[in-house]
């Protein structure tokens, strides 16, 4: 696959809307990639009114056993990250703050089971990184996160998606299962 996608549009465009983005503003989206869907990489970015807001690479790969070619899954890797406030609902731009980063690298095998080997997902309220497995039924067979989410002056802030309201002052989270 050879991709090179870019959408522009002008103040109070159809994405715009759609997204339901602050003040509708100008957008741009580029993605560029190349390769066979077996590993495949693309380059992201993501702009509105000419400012860059978010960028990174994602790729995707066929994963085989060792020894004659059989397919196990398909990995994920991403490593994309910038200032998303001017994305977000006002409210929360002080949980995200003017730097966020999301890295991971996680495998689905084609019985469904999901294997993340790493994560971190940092923003000026959170910092989150770990491992964990989840199996074709979807429970947990591993988990090993840690982080928080918080600022550092212990303050009320508002939690992003649960629900209205909802803050915390801090949460120091550390969390280690293993089904073995």
């Amino acid at each position: 696959l050879d991709l090179a996608l870019s959408l522009e549009e002008e103040a109070e465009g159809i994405a715009a809307r759609l997204l339901n983005l602050p003040d509708q503003p100008s957008v741009r989206l580029n993605i560029e990639g190349q390769g066979p869907l077996s590993d495949f990489a693309a380059d992201v970015q993501i702009a509105t009114d000419g400012e860059e807001r978010l960028s990174g690479r994602i790729a995707l790969a066929d994963v085989a056993a060792e020894g004659p070619e059989q397919l196990v899954g398909q990995r994920l890797q991403a490593d994309i990250g910038g200032d998303i406030t001017a994305l977000l609902a006002p409210r929360y731009r002080e949980f995200f703050g003017t730097d966020v980063q999301l890295r991971v690298d996680a495998t689905r095998r084609e019985d469904g089971a999901l294997a993340v080997d790493d994560f971190r997902i940092v923003a000026q309220s959170a910092e989150l990184e770990g491992k964990a497995a989840i199996n074709s039924e979807g429970w947990p067979t591993f988990l090993d996160i840690s982080g928080f989410v918080g600022n550092a002056e212990r303050s009320a802030i508002l939690l992003p998606g649960a629900g209205e309201g909802t803050t915390v002052e801090r949460v120091d989270l550390r969390v280690d299962y293993d089904a073995t």
